[in-house]
């Protein structure tokens, strides 16, 4: 058995950042620009008005009156060169006619058919925007390695960009084998063990940054799971079951039929000590454990590193814990991490569930956080503290 803090390593170093692709907008949101962003355009292409009301040759005093000599819409334009006491209707957007010094709110003049007068009291702002406020054709935008926000896409589409250079969302294919499994919402028989793994394996991976191209389920065939391996199109395989050592785990052979480099084959930790990282050029294999709470333990633990090295995001701290205060004693920890579901009490301080049986998805579910214990931890007493990993929301 690998210990965890090894096999993360082991991990993160035999992975490299995705190759870069031209994504939409629309698909970049989430992913690292791979290449700096540089506007097209200025913005404001031209001098615009900030508020719907009348742009002015002169700063308006209270009580003079000018004459109204033409409209100006957003997307419009004012055609000639405005004159001392005249006065051209504008809108929010629109481009501030030339000769023009001021725009008067509508809210600040009384208009009389083709006149206005300026009220008392008028705003003392010129309510103008000026040309390349906001950025300037060529200036730098975003810089690479930023992870695009919802902010950052808006301020691409403004410099005329369509589409990014990004490191891409790794796409996850998620395998579920054995014999005895079920898919939920399907006649089966009584004896039969619903598979229900890939649906929360799925979600976690979504969570974690990455796209999730497909939920399998096969039997324990061999020939079939190498089949799965060699044509699925997916950066990370992710299976579930068969990765121990009975008679029917067939995935560490399959994956050794076809030519994956498995460096972890176990990892010290509980749930999920029957845990595998292999390698395949550019392709990725997690196998889980068959167990349900060992196989999202395991989940929560290496891939959303995993998923984070592929997309070009920093991974570290490679194990994300928290610290806090146990609510109860615990006696020393055995030779693997021990990630125990907990919950917190009423003072905020952690207590275990009642069973940490890794087949029991209900007391998962129920926990807020896994509470970590490294391997070879001394007893703890109530009170002292603690390191906890929190669980995906």
């Amino acid at each position: 058995m690998l210990p965890l803090e090894e096999a993360l390593g082991e991990m993160v170093a035999s992975v490299c950042p995705l190759v870069p692709l031209r994504k939409s907008l629309l698909e970049s949101d989430g992913c690292v620009l791979a290449q700096s962003c540089v506007s097209n355009r200025t913005k404001p292409p031209f001098d615009t008005s900030a508020m719907d009301g009348y742009a002015l040759p002169s700063t308006p005093l209270a009580g003079k009156r000018f004459e109204v000599v033409g409209e100006v819409p957003a997307g419009g334009m004012f055609d000639g060169f405005m004159e001392q006491g005249h006065a051209v209707r504008i809108f929010t957007g629109a481009p501030v006619p030339d000769g023009a010094k001021h725009i008067i709110i509508q809210e600040d003049v009384e208009r009389h058919g083709d006149t206005i007068a300026i009220k008392d009291g008028m705003g003392k702002g010129a309510n103008i925007r000026p040309r390349g406020g906001d950025f300037v054709q060529d200036d730098l935008l975003i810089d690479a390695g930023v992870s695009l926000t919802p902010q950052h896409l808006a301020l691409a589409a403004s410099g005329d960009h369509a589409s990014l250079l990004v490191h891409p969302r790794p796409r996850v294919a998620i395998l579920m084998n054995g014999d005895e499994l079920a898919l939920p919402g399907i006649a089966s028989p009584d004896t039969a063990i619903i598979a229900s793994n890939g649906y929360g394996l799925a979600a976690l991976a979504k969570r974690f940054g990455a796209d999730v191209v497909s939920v399998d389920l096969l039997p324990d065939d061999q020939s079939r799971i190498e089949a799965w391996i060699t044509t699925t199109e997916a950066d990370v395989l992710l299976t579930v079951g068969g990765a121990s050592v009975g008679d029917y785990d067939l995935i560490h052979p399959a994956l050794d039929a076809v030519g994956f480099d498995v460096r972890v084959p176990k990892v010290a930790l509980r749930p999920g000590k029957p845990t595998l990282l292999g390698f395949k050029g550019a392709q990725t294999v997690l196998g889980l454990p068959g167990n349900p709470v060992s196989s999202m333990v395991s989940a929560i633990v290496f891939l959303r590193p995993l998923i984070e090295r592929l997309a070009s995001k920093d991974p570290y701290p490679l194990l994300q814990l928290d610290e806090g205060k146990l609510g109860v004693g615990l006696a020393e920890n055995g030779p693997r991490a021990h990630f125990m579901r907990a919950i917190h009490d009423g003072d905020g301080s952690l207590v275990p569930v009642e069973s940490q049986d890794s087949s029991l998805l209900r007391l998962l579910a129920d926990a807020d956080v896994l509470l970590y214990r490294a391997a070879h931890a001394p007893a703890a007493n109530t009170g002292s503290k603690c390191s906890f990993l929190s669980l995906p929301q």
